[in-house]
C-alpha cells in the first residue's frame, strides 16, 4: 500500500480545518492597493478642501469618497486598505462639518468602525477614529464626566507598545484634566513614570499641564567632560546625591560661583559633605574647557561638563528651564524633582 505523500497530508489537514481557513489564507495573500493610487486619492482630497465655495467643496469631497469606496470594494482584503479608509475618514469628517446630515454621520461612523479594525502597524491612522467612537459610545450611554474619562483607559491599553502610545497618553491626560478625573490623571502619570520616564516630550507636557504639581523624572543625558571623556546621567552618578551647578560668566555668574565655592569648602569641613554629596559643574558659555580653569582658580575639584548651546539645549529646557546660576539636585537613584513651568 502506497503511503500518502506529504502534500496530500498537508491538504488533508487544511481541509479538516474548514473552508474558513482557505478564506483566511486567500486574504493573507491578497495584493496591496497600488501606492500611486493611494497617493493620488490623498492628493484629490487635499485639493477638494481648497475649493472656493462650500457647495464646490462638498461636491469635490463626495467624488473622492466615491472613488475611495470603489477602491475598497475592488480590494476588500488588501492589507493596506486601511490607508484608503484613513482618507475616507478624513473626507467624511470634512463632509459632516459641511453637511451634518444623518446619512453623512452614519457613513462616517461606519468608516470609523472599519478603520478601528486596523492592525497595530496602522495605529496612527486609526487613532482619531478610535477616539471618536469611544466618546460617541460614552455619549450614547449617557455617561457622566468621570465615566467618559474612564472610558479612555481601555484606549490607552489598546495603544500600548505602538508608535503613538505617548500621544494617546497625552490626549487621555488632557481629557481627564478637562473632565476633572484626578484619579485617571494620577494613573496616567504612573504609566509615564514606568514606561516613558526619560521621554522629554512627556516631561515637558506634564510641566505645562500639571499646574502647581511636582513630579519626578530621571535625569538622562550624556555630557562631554573637559578632558573629552563622556559623563552619563544617571549611570555614572548613581548612589550619591549630585548637585548640578549651571552657571555662566555673564552677569553675576562669577560672583555667585565665588560665594558658592567658599560655602562648599566650609561644608566639606564642618559636615563631611564631600562623602555624601557632590557638585558637578555645567558651564553655559560653550567654553573649550567647560570652565574647568575657572573652577580650579577657586580651589574646586568638581567635574566640569559641557552643556552645548547653554540654556537653549533641549535637556536644559526640559529639566532646568531657569535662569543661571541655578542648581539642579539629582537624587542617588538618578531622579530630579520637576515643577510646573
Amino acid at each position: 500500500m502506497n503511503k500518502p505523500s506529504l502534500l496530500t497530508l498537508v491538504f488533508a489537514v487544511l481541509i479538516s480545518m474548514g473552508g474558513g481557513s482557505f478564506s483566511a489564507l486567500g486574504q493573507s495573500q491578497a495584493s496591496p492597493i497600488a501606492g500611486d493610487k493611494i497617493t493620488e486619492l490623498g492628493g484629490k482630497l487635499a485639493k477638494a478642501s481648497e475649493a472656493g465655495s462650500a457647495a464646490r467643496k462638498k461636491l469635490a469631497i463626495r467624488r473622492v469618497i466615491r472613488e475611495g469606496d470603489a477602491l475598497i470594494k475592488e480590494n476588500p482584503t488588501a492589507p493596506n486598505r486601511f490607508e484608503i479608509l484613513s482618507i475616507l475618514f478624513r473626507g467624511q469628517q470634512a463632509l459632516v462639518s459641511l453637511d451634518n446630515s444623518a446619512i453623512n454621520r452614519k457613513a462616517f461612523l461606519e468608516t470609523c468602525g472599519k478603520l478601528t479594525a486596523a492592525p497595530k502597524v496602522y495605529a496612527a491612522l486609526r487613532l482619531d477614529a478610535d477616539l471618536l467612537l469611544t466618546q460617541a459610545e460614552s455619549a450614547r450611554k449617557g455617561a457622566d464626566s468621570h465615566a467618559r474619562a474612564d472610558a479612555l483607559r481601555p484606549l490607552v491599553e489598546r495603544y500600548r507598545d505602538t508608535d503613538v502610545e505617548p500621544k494617546v497618553i497625552r490626549i487621555a491626560m488632557i481629557m481627564a484634566l478637562e473632565l476633572g478625573n484626578t484619579k485617571l490623571v494620577n494613573d496616567l502619570r504612573k504609566v509615564v513614570a514606568e514606561r516613558f520616564p526619560g521621554n522629554m516630550d512627556l516631561i515637558n507636557f506634564q510641566r505645562e499641564k500639571l499646574a502647581g504639581q511636582v513630579f519626578g523624572a530621571p535625569f538622562i543625558g550624556a555630557f562631554e567632560r573637559s578632558d573629552g571623556t563622556i559623563a552619563r546621567f544617571p549611570l555614572d552618578f548613581l548612589g550619591t546625591t549630585t548637585a548640578i551647578y549651571c552657571w555662566s560668566k555673564e552677569g553675576d555668574g562669577l560672583e555667585d560661583l565665588k560665594a558658592l565655592a567658599a560655602d562648599w569648602k566650609k561644608a566639606k569641613v564642618e559636615h563631611n559633605a564631600a562623602g555624601r554629596f557632590q557638585f558637578v559643574s555645567m558651564n553655559m558659555d560653550d567654553l573649550p574647557d567647560a570652565g574647568e580653569g575657572i573652577l580650579r582658580e577657586h580651589g574646586l575639584d568638581w567635574q566640569a561638563l559641557k552643556m552645548p548651546k547653554g540654556q537653549e539645549n533641549p535637556i536644559y529646557q526640559t529639566y532646568v528651564k531657569r535662569d543661571t546660576p541655578t542648581i539642579v539636585i539629582v537624587s542617588p537613584n538618578g531622579y530630579v524633582a520637576l515643577y510646573q513651568s
